[in-house]
């Protein structure tokens, strides 16, 4: 048998951006034969629901201190309902995998994605309320759900440590909404407007004050982890 230690990267589309580094989930697949660059996997471990064309592998490497091979794949969703995501998520760490990557093996391992995961689903965001639940990110914060606030400001933080589309994070960060390219092109409301406003200051920015910004994003998730922690 060989072991394969594979990352998938999971991107949503949009709020993410698929040429940047995505939600890793990772785990150790047992193979009877070796694998080889471009190889496709597919089965439940891969998929709850498997399809032919699989999860091609990419950056396959060995490592002789270990004796695994390592790989990379990803999986693009694109429009699917922000709410939802915590679910898929965990769709993920049900059929095994685990949030982190096989990088953790070589370097310190960071403070991974966790607080994207609630300890509760989101209410309504796999039911009858399914298509209100769409409409979420544009409403008003006080007439949503704590917990989809709660994973929205966590998916912009995690965003930001990813370097994956800055613009959007950031403005996501200070208005508390989400609106999509098409959507800013038809609304004018007030809140897309703050929306649009936020994207256009921090396209303003320097790369220092962008950078900045980030690292402030991340003192302050850890600084409510920390908190957290403590009142558990």
């Amino acid at each position: 048998m060989f072991s394969l230690e594979l990352d998938v990267s999971l991107y949503f589309v949009p709020p993410m951006a698929e040429r940047a580094r995505g939600i890793v989930v990772t785990r150790t697949l047992e193979l009877s034969f070796p694998p080889t660059e471009g190889l496709s996997i597919t089965g439940i471990a891969m998929d709850g629901q498997p399809m032919a064309q699989g999860f091609k592998l990419k950056n396959l490497t060995w490592d002789l201190d270990r004796q695994k091979f390592f790989a990379t794949t990803s999986l693009t969703s694109h429009d699917f309902p922000i709410a939802e995501i915590p679910d898929m998520i965990r769709d993920w760490l049900d059929r095994g995998w685990q949030l982190g990557s096989y990088e953790d093996t070589y370097e310190e391992k960071p403070e991974y994605q966790q607080d994207l995961l609630l300890a509760k689903p989101i209410v309504g965001a796999r039911t009858e309320d399914e298509e209100k639940a769409e409409r979420w990110p544009a409403m008003s914060p006080r007439s949503r759900p704590s917990g989809f606030n709660k994973f929205l400001r966590a998916l912009a933080h995690e965003m930001a440590r990813l370097y994956n589309n800055w613009d959007t994070a950031y403005a996501i960060d200070k208005t508390k909404y989400f609106f999509t390219d098409e959507q800013l092109k038809e609304n004018k409301s007030r809140a897309a407007t703050k929306f649009r406003d936020a994207q256009a200051e921090f396209d303003r920015m320097t790369f220092d004050q962008q950078y900045d910004w980030r690292e402030k994003v991340l003192r302050r998730r850890a600084r409510r982890r920390r908190t957290t922690a403590k009142k558990t």
